[in-house]
């Protein structure tokens, strides 16, 4: 009888172990597919807004667009948007991304490369857990994706 409860006993130990091994790798990827998805919400978002942009459109059509295009996977609100173009051929991109005066088309000329750069601040659903990888604070992770095209 003794034996037996001994056994019981490390039987328990061992289940804690390979559960907590378990959850581990359960919320790792649970936490990484969101991640994933929503980088990629992101990104689909950054090309579509690049698209409306190189057409020439507004940046008022262009930040809708983008905003529609990354609301139901992401908080569009929280969405942070830079609009810029550069005339060197993408080897800098001093230029804001702004409205002509009578504010029907954005002010990049043609020819120029336009970039849509996003960033969400990605809320581990576990907190502090994955607090070990790099880029990871205060329980959050900064999603950032660009894409660029060229206004015609």
């Amino acid at each position: 009888m003794q034996y037996l409860r001994k056994r019981e006993g490390a039987a328990l130990v061992e289940f804690a172990l390979v559960a907590l091994l378990f959850f581990a790798l359960l919320f790792g990827i649970v936490e990484f597919g969101i991640i994933y998805f929503q980088h990629l919400s992101l990104t689909h978002a950054a090309r579509e807004g690049s698209r409306v942009a190189s057409l020439g459109r507004p940046t008022a059509q262009i930040l809708s667009n983008i905003r529609t295009m990354a609301s139901g996977m992401v908080d569009s609100a929280q969405v942070t948007v830079a609009l810029e173009y550069s005339l060197d051929d993408g080897c800098t991109f001093p230029n804001v991304l702004g409205d002509n005066a009578d504010g029907t088309r954005n002010n990049a000329p043609s020819g120029s490369l336009i970039s849509v750069r996003l960033s969400y601040p990605h809320s581990l659903i576990v907190g502090g857990f994955f607090s070990f990888l790099p880029g990871v604070t205060d329980g959050g992770l900064p999603l950032r994706t660009q894409a660029v095209m060229q206004r015609e």
